[in-house]
C-alpha cells in the first residue's frame, strides 16, 4: 500500500534532492547477483504497456547499479507485462488466485488502526478489493509462476516506480552475508528490502545487525526477493484473500521471512501511483464516527487491588473510552480468545484482567499500541477485602520493566487530578475534577458479589425486536454479542444474587404527598404539558393518567407523571397497570436521573400494545457531570402475546449490579448484563409513572389520529430495596466515607 502524503511539489523536491544525493555518492559493485543457486539469478519487474515512459525510467534505475565483472543490473533484468485493472472483467478472472473480498477484522489485525473499531464493533465487514489491486495481486502471481518456471534459485522482484537507495549495493552485500547459510535449504522464503510499516509499527524479532524477522504489520510490495521455495510456497498458499501486501502478512508464520532494518529501495515520491485503494474509504468513514475525545487505545490497567481496578475503569469511562471492568471474570475467556487469536480487542480498556498481564508481552506483541496504566497503594488507604490472589508485585516488575515507554505509574493516594494520566493517554481533560472519593464510594458497594453462588433463573423466550440505537461510547453494539462466544452464562439465563426487602406497596386510595411528586413541567420531545389535573384517584382505589388536547403553555397537550421523593439505588420495581392505546401515545414507567443521565424503562407504545419497549441509558460519572447522550439509547420491543391494553397485568423491573432483569406477570422475559449492550446504570434514581406524546411520529404513530382523552391506569405499585447478601450497601458507604 502506498499512500502518498504531502504536496506533489514537496514529494518532487525530495526525490531530487536523493537523487541528486546519490549522484555524489560513491557507487560500490553489488555482489550477490549470478548464475549460481547462492545468488539472486534474475529481476522481475512489473510494468503496463501503456506505461513506456516508466519502463524508460526503471532501466535507468538498473542500469545505475553496478555488478560485478563489468555490468550492471540491467544484464538481469526481465519485464513482466502487468495486468491492467482497468480492463479487468471481474466476472471472470480466476477467483482461484485471488479473491474479491477480504474481512475488515483481518485488515484490523495487520494494521490495528483505533478508528475501525467504531465500524467493527457493529459489523466484521467485507471489504471489495479494487479493480487495482486484484490486477496487482494476479501480476505478482504471475512472477512467481515464471520464476518456479525458469527455476530460478533466487529472484528480486520490482514494481517500476521504485527508486534504489544511495547505499543500496553495500547493504545488500551485507546483508546477504548475515542471513543463514545452511547448505541443505535455502536461506529464506522473502526477503524485504522495501516496506512501510503499519502507523502502529512492524511486530519483529531481531535477527542481526541488519536483519529482523518481521511477525506482521508491513504493506508495501514493491521491492522483495524470493528464493525458488518462497515463491513455490506462496503459490501454495493461493488464493490471495486481500490487497497482497495485506495478504502476505496472513501467512507470515508459514513462511522464512527476514527484512532488512532499513528500507534499501524506496517508491519514487514524484510519480502518482495508479492503484485504488479500497481500505481508504472504511478509514474515512471510520474518521466520521471516531470519537475525537478518546485518546490513544487499548489500554489495560494492573491494580493493587479489586476496588482501585473498579475505580480506574469508572476514570477512563469518564473520559470516553469503552471499558471492560471485569469485576466477577465475566469477561475472562473473552478477552483470552480474542489475544490467542490475534482478533480486535472490542473495548477501548481493560480492568480486572491482573493474571492476564503476567503475560503482557503476547498482549503487547498482538496489539503493538497497548498501554499499560499501573497504579499502587503505597500508603494501604483502600481495604479490600477480597481473596483473590492478584499477582501485582510480579506483573508490575515485569512489565514496567518491558513496556517503560508505553507504561504509566500512579500512587492512588496522590492522584487527585486529572492532568497525567490525560497527558499520557493523548486525551482532553475532563472540565470538572477528578471525582475520586465519590467513585471510591462506587467501587465500594459491588466489590463482595460473588456470582458463582448467584442464583440462576432462566430467561422465557419471546419474539423481539432491536431497534435504532445512539452512537455513543457507553453503547456496545447488539449485533457483536456473538462475538462473545464463550461467555461463562448462557444468555437464556439470569443470574440473582442480592436480596430483595419491599419497602413500599401503595394502591392509590390516595396520592401519598410524603412518598410521591406531581410533576407540572415538561420535556423536549414532549407533545404535552404535565399537569396535576390530569392526574386522579379511582373510586376502587388505583389511579389514572390522563392525555388530553388542551392548551398549555408552549404545548397543545397536557397529560400527567408522578415521581418518588427518594432515589433508589438497585432494587425491585413493579407496576399492576392497564397502558392507554391510541396513535402517538406512550404509557410508561422508569427510573431515572439526570447528569449524568442514567436510565432503566418499561414503556407501552400506544400504535401496538401487544408489544413492550424496554430500554436501558447509560452515561458514565458521579453526581453533578454532566454526561448526557442520546435519545434512543438501545432500545428493544418484546411482543406480549396479549393486548395491554385490555386487562391488568403486572410488570417489573428488577435492578442489580451486574445486570436488568424485566418480568411480565412473575415470568421473567428479557436479561441484559454488562455491555448488553451498555453498562449497568450504578447510581441513585428516582421511580416514575407517566403518560406522554412523543413529537416523533415514527415512535409510536401519529397522535392527531387518535381521539382524546386517553388513559393509563395503575392498580398498584410495590418497590423492593436491594442488599448484597455480604454486605449492605449503606455499611459500604459509611466504611468508604471514614476513608
Amino acid at each position: 500500500m502506498n499512500i502518498k502524503s504531502g504536496s506533489i511539489l514537496k514529494r518532487r523536491l525530495n526525490y531530487l534532492t536523493k537523487y541528486i544525493s546519490r549522484r555524489f555518492t560513491r557507487k560500490n559493485a553489488i555482489e550477490v547477483f549470478g548464475n549460481d543457486c547462492d545468488n539472486i539469478n534474475i529481476v522481475y519487474v512489473l510494468n503496463l504497456d501503456n506505461q513506456k515512459k516508466r519502463w524508460r525510467s526503471i532501466q535507468s534505475e538498473v542500469k545505475y547499479q553496478k555488478i560485478i565483472g563489468n555490468r550492471n543490473l540491467s544484464h538481469f533484468t526481465k519485464r513482466i507485462s502487468a495486468i491492467n485493472g482497468s480492463n479487468l472483467n471481474l466476472d471472470k478472472f480466476d477467483s482461484y488466485e485471488v479473491k474479491k473480498q477480504y474481512s475488515l477484522e483481518d485488515y484490523y489485525k495487520i494494521d490495528p488502526d483505533p478508528r475501525l473499531l467504531s465500524i467493527l464493533r457493529f459489523d466484521n465487514l467485507k471489504i471489495d478489493l479494487t479493480k487495482q489491486e486484484i490486477a496487482i495481486g494476479l501480476s505478482h502471481i504471475q512472477m512467481w509462476k515464471k520464476m518456479v518456471e525458469e527455476k530460478k534459485s533466487y529472484a528480486l522482484f520490482l514494481e517500476d516506480d521504485i527508486f534504489f537507495e544511495k547505499d543500496f549495493a553495500n547493504n545488500l552485500n551485507q546483508v546477504w552475508n548475515e542471513l543463514p547459510k545452511n547448505p541443505s535449504k535455502q536461506k529464506f522464503d522473502i526477503l524485504y528490502l522495501s516496506y512501510e510499516e503499519v502507523k502502529s509499527g512492524m511486530i519483529k524479532e531481531e535477527y542481526s545487525k541488519n536483519l529482523v524477522k518481521p511477525i506482521g504489520g508491513i504493506w508495501w510490495f514493491s521491492g522483495y526477493v524470493l528464493s525458488l521455495t518462497g515463491a513455490q510456497k506462496l503459490l501454495d498458499e493461493l488464493p490471495v484473500r486481500a490487497p497482497i501486501d495485506v495478504w502476505i502478512n496472513f501467512i507470515f508464520n508459514k513462511l522464512d521471512v527476514f527484512a532488512i532494518k532499513r528500507p534499501i529501495i524506496n517508491q519514487r515520491e514524484d510519480i502518482e501511483s495508479d492503484n485504488v485503494y479500497s481500505i481508504l474509504s472504511m478509514l474515512n468513514q471510520a474518521k466520521k464516527k471516531y470519537d475525537k475525545r478518546k485518546g490513544r487505545s487499548p489500554i489495560f490497567v494492573l491494580a493493587e487491588n479489586e476496588t482501585i481496578s473498579t475505580l480506574f475503569g469508572d476514570i477512563l469511562d469518564m473520559l470516553g473510552y469503552s471499558c471492560c471492568i471485569n469485576r466477577w471474570g465475566e469477561f475472562t475467556q473473552e478477552v483470552i480468545s480474542a489475544i490467542d487469536e490475534g482478533s480486535p480487542l472490542l473495548f477501548d480498556a481493560h480492568c480486572g484482567f491482573d493474571k492476564l498481564l503476567l503475560n503482557h508481552k503476547k498482549i503487547k506483541s498482538t496489539y503493538p499500541n497497548t498501554l499499560f496504566i499501573i497504579v499502587k497503594d503505597t500508603k494501604g488507604i483502600i481495604q479490600n477485602h477480597s481473596t483473590n490472589d492478584y499477582p501485582f508485585e510480579q506483573a508490575f516488575k515485569s512489565i514496567s520493566d518491558n513496556h517503560k515507554n508505553r507504561t504509566i505509574i500512579l500512587d492512588i493516594d496522590e492522584f487527585n487530578i486529572w492532568d497525567e494520566l490525560c497527558h499520557f493517554l493523548d486525551c482532553e481533560i475532563p472540565s470538572f475534577p477528578l471525582p475520586k472519593n465519590e467513585l471510591l464510594i462506587k467501587a465500594k458497594t459491588v466489590e463482595c458479589l460473588n456470582l458463582k453462588d448467584a442464583i440462576l433463573k432462566p430467561v422465557q423466550s419471546k419474539k423481539y425486536q432491536n431497534l435504532d440505537f445512539d452512537e455513543s461510547p457507553w453503547i456496545f453494539p447488539v449485533d457483536n454479542m456473538k462475538l462473545f462466544k464463550d461467555r461463562q452464562y448462557p444468555a437464556k439465563n439470569a443470574r440473582m444474587v442480592g436480596n430483595q426487602h419491599k419497602i413500599l406497596e401503595d394502591d392509590f386510595s390516595k396520592l401519598d404527598q410524603s412518598i410521591w411528586i406531581q410533576l407540572e413541567d415538561t420535556f423536549e420531545g414532549n407533545l404535552s404539558l404535565f399537569t396535576k389535573e390530569n392526574y386522579s384517584i379511582l373510586d376502587n382505589n388505583g389511579c389514572k393518567f390522563a392525555l388530553r388536547e388542551e392548551k398549555s403553555g408552549h404545548r397543545n397537550y397536557s397529560s400527567a407523571s408522578i415521581l418518588t421523593k427518594k432515589k433508589h439505588h438497585y432494587g425491585k420495581f413493579e407496576v399492576e397497570m392497564k397502558p392507554a392505546k391510541g396513535n402517538g401515545i406512550v404509557s410508561a414507567f422508569f427510573l431515572f436521573r439526570y447528569n449524568p443521565w442514567q436510565e432503566i424503562d418499561i414503556e407501552f407504545l400506544g400504535d401496538d400494545t401487544t408489544k413492550i419497549m424496554l430500554n436501558v441509558y447509560y452515561n458514565p460519572g458521579v453526581e453533578g457531570i454532566t454526561y448526557n447522550y442520546g435519545n434512543k439509547s438501545a432500545p428493544i420491543k418484546i411482543d406480549l402475546g396479549f393486548d395491554a391494553s385490555i386487562e391488568y397485568h403486572k410488570y417489573a423491573i428488577e435492578w442489580e449490579p451486574h445486570e436488568i432483569r424485566w418480568y411480565v406477570d412473575d415470568t421473567l422475559i428479557h436479561v441484559r448484563r454488562a455491555w448488553e449492550p451498555t453498562p449497568i446504570p450504578n447510581l441513585p434514581m428516582q421511580f416514575y409513572l407517566n403518560i406522554w406524546a412523543p413529537d416523533n411520529k415514527e415512535f409510536a404513530g401519529d397522535l392527531s389520529n387518535t381521539k382524546l382523552p386517553q388513559s393509563c391506569f395503575v392498580k398498584q405499585v410495590t418497590l423492593y430495596s436491594w442488599s448484597n447478601r455480604s454486605v449492605s450497601i449503606s455499611k459500604v458507604v459509611q466504611h468508604t466515607e471514614a476513608l
